[in-house]
């Protein structure tokens, strides 16, 4: 029996080539073996030179095709060593071929039919016929897939035409499907790049809330490397602030249960070293297709140093602020020492002039001594208000203090206050007291008394419908303290926070602001803390802390009276009614006083009569006390000349008298300081 040869019909031949063709593309990528796929349809077709050439588009928009790869038989001369088969103008060379590819037709020509550019480059290849299957992919035309016979100007067959189109159409969609892969791979790789460079954390939870993805910016905020936190819900390690933990955890249920789809928050998380980072969340949810909330998204910005940049612009504003309003007081402080130290004036020289009377009722001599006290006291409180504004303090003087004793004058001094006003207008305040054990502290009195008054007037202002005020006075643990309470209304944690400030009021009109505030500059002045206790609807208690004293305290030495004959005494000052005073205080100890209104006055007077003493006013129109004391020791050399003012402190803490002073002296100025300078400055060598 004889073998029979199987004789493969060209159909045949083409069908499995298809098939071969399909085969590989699943097996493996187009472009990875582009000249096996053309070798498999070359010899299928029995062409001589198959080839692919790519489109693409110049930026004016022609298409363009350049040989991208060639298979040709044996013997057959390849394309790839020509040079202007690299970059073809099809559509501007060959525009009636371009619009065939355009519509998705094949072109199958035999060479002598062709005509004008198409034909030359025919020709040039050695090409006789020819068949063209373009590959459109979204609309445009992306390749050209090419079979040339070169040995006959064989015609191509329809049938042929489409077996060979269906393989070509197989390659264009592998092309397609690679192209698409290649976007998405270069898509992926810029979102990571990204991801990676973005200044904001990125975080993904899962639909429990744990950490699904933890990018580097996230690393770089917060220190915990994405392997030690994906896979952990963040109540599981130290990550939320605990103050904002409960509203972080409402978002978190309410992102998780789709009932919002996005949310903007601010809160404090912990880095890994401990440290609070100020972050901006930017939160959504990611859904499936079937519209299931699976995961969200977190985006994290570290403001942490905007926060604290904020802050210190906001510190430097109030600073400047504060600075405009202690420029603005000091203005104030000024006119008020001037005008209210020549008050002060009159009214302790009238007093003591008045105590210097014999016989006088004991009702009234008490009286005179409150009044003393009292505008001691409130020249001291001026004193302090311009160390206040100039934030200078002088020396104070210190003596044994005992807090009890103080207490219990304070109390009388305010009566008025909380006992007569309050009932006045309908309120009945009850003092409640616990002064029994010893508080002994070293001080100035005056500094004290002030602070204590401003402790009981600022009570007496929380009830204004009347309650309990209450004072207390004590020692325990090496410390003294006085305390003052009232049954008010008491502050909010805010208002206790700033109730210190300077010009903080919760008065309105009524309130300056600056009495617990000067009451708190005298407790630190003193060595001590003021501290307040209040809630709302509780009241309000605060205490004066100082240290106690122990052993004796050195008392301000005294120096004693020297006995001085009868001086002729030139008073120069505007102020009629302080010159009349000081005249009356002056001829009580025994001295000659002559006024003048005014500094000309004055250097008229001392032009035509000697004195032994010149006293001038600081602050006077014309011609300030500065100039007349200069003046003065060019007319009568020699002569003491006693500035006095309200800005004594001020004077001597330069450590230099202004030219022509012997001394500088401050209103309100008692007898017995008075006559201390006086005997100083006219001892013999002075």
């Amino acid at each position: 029996m004889r073998s029979q040869t199987v004789v493969e019909s060209p159909r045949e031949r083409y069908l499995a080539a298809v098939v071969a063709v399909q085969k590989m593309l699943l097996e493996r990528k187009a472009g990875d073996h582009f000249l096996n796929l053309l070798s498999i349809l070359g010899q299928a077709a029995g062409a001589d030179r198959v080839y692919y050439y790519r489109g693409f588009y110049a930026p004016e928009g022609d298409f363009h095709a350049g040989l991208m790869s060639e298979w040709t038989r044996p013997g057959v001369a390849p394309d790839t060593d020509l040079a202007d088969l690299a970059d073809i103008p099809v559509g501007r060379m060959m525009p009636d071929v371009y619009a065939t590819f355009l519509r998705g037709d094949p072109v199958a020509a035999v060479t002598a039919n062709t005509h004008g550019v198409f034909r030359e480059l025919l020709e040039t290849t050695g090409v006789k016929s020819v068949l063209l299957l373009p590959v459109i992919i979204d609309g445009a035309v992306a390749g050209v897939f090419g079979y040339d016979n070169c040995a006959e100007a064989r015609p191509w067959k329809d049938d042929e035409i489409d077996l060979l189109r269906a393989a070509c159409g197989a390659v264009a969609v592998a092309i397609e499907r690679e192209r698409a892969e290649a976007r998405l791979l270069t898509a992926q790789s810029k979102l990571d790049r990204h991801i990676q460079q973005s200044p904001l954390g990125i975080i993904e939870w899962d639909e429990e809330f744990r950490v699904a993805f933890w990018s580097k910016q996230a690393e770089v905020i917060f220190g915990w490397k994405s392997s030690e936190i994906v896979g952990r819900g963040w109540p599981d390690w130290k990550f939320v602030h605990e103050d904002d933990a409960a509203e972080v955890a409402r978002i978190s249920d309410r992102l998780m249960k789709g009932t919002t789809p996005y949310s903007i928050s601010f809160n404090r998380n912990y880095a890994r070293d401990g440290t609070v980072r100020n972050c901006e969340w930017y939160n959504s949810v990611l859904r499936d297709a079937a519209g299931r909330v699976r995961s969200t998204l977190s985006l994290v910005l570290d403001v942490t140093e905007r926060v604290r940049a904020r802050q210190e612009l906001q510190r430097a504003q109030a600073q400047a602020a504060q600075t405009e309003k202690m420029a603005a007081l000091g203005q104030m402080a000024s006119g008020i020492a001037h005008d209210f130290n020549n008050a002060l004036t009159v009214i302790l020289g009238k007093a003591e002039l008045l105590l210097t009377k014999k016989e006088l009722p004991e009702k009234v001599a008490n009286t005179l001594r409150e009044i003393l006290t009292a505008g001691t006291d409130a020249a001291a409180t001026v004193r302090r208000m311009q160390q206040f504004v100039r934030n200078r303090p002088s020396a104070a003087h210190v003596e044994p203090v005992d807090l009890t004793s103080l207490a219990r004058e304070v109390i009388e001094l305010t009566r008025h206050r909380w006992s007569d006003q309050a009932l006045a207008r309908g309120a009945s305040i009850t003092l409640t007291t616990d002064l029994s054990g010893p508080a002994c502290v070293a001080a100035d009195p005056s500094e004290l008394r002030e602070l204590a008054m401003n402790l009981i007037f600022n009570a007496v202002d929380a009830l204004p419908r009347g309650g309990i005020l209450v004072v207390e006075t004590g020692a325990e643990a090496g410390r003294a303290y006085l305390r003052v309470g009232d049954t008010g209304d008491g502050m909010d944690p805010d208002t206790v926070r700033r109730c210190f400030e300077p010009f903080f009021t919760t008065k309105g009109i009524d309130g300056t602001g600056l009495g617990l505030t000067v009451s708190w500059s005298i407790a630190q002045r003193l060595g001590g803390e003021l501290a307040v206790d209040s809630r709302p609807g509780a009241g309000s208690t605060f205490t004066l802390w100082l240290p106690e004293a122990v052993g004796p305290i050195a008392a301000k030495p005294t120096v004693p009276k020297a006995s001085t004959k009868a001086l002729r005494v030139l008073l120069i000052d505007d102020r009629e009614d302080v010159a009349r005073t000081m005249a009356n205080l002056l001829s009580q100890l025994g001295h000659m006083p002559t006024s003048a209104n005014g500094g000309a006055e004055g250097l008229t007077q001392l032009q035509r009569h000697p004195f032994d003493v010149v006293i001038t006013d600081l602050a006077m129109p014309g011609m300030d006390g500065r100039a007349v004391a200069e003046r003065a020791q060019l007319i009568r050399p020699g002569t003491p000349v006693l500035l006095l003012t309200g800005w004594a402190d001020e004077l001597n803490a330069n450590g230099e008298l202004p030219a022509g002073v012997s001394r500088v002296l401050a209103k309100p100025l008692s007898i017995d300081k008075l006559q201390e300078t006086l005997s100083a400055v006219t001892q013999p060598g002075n």
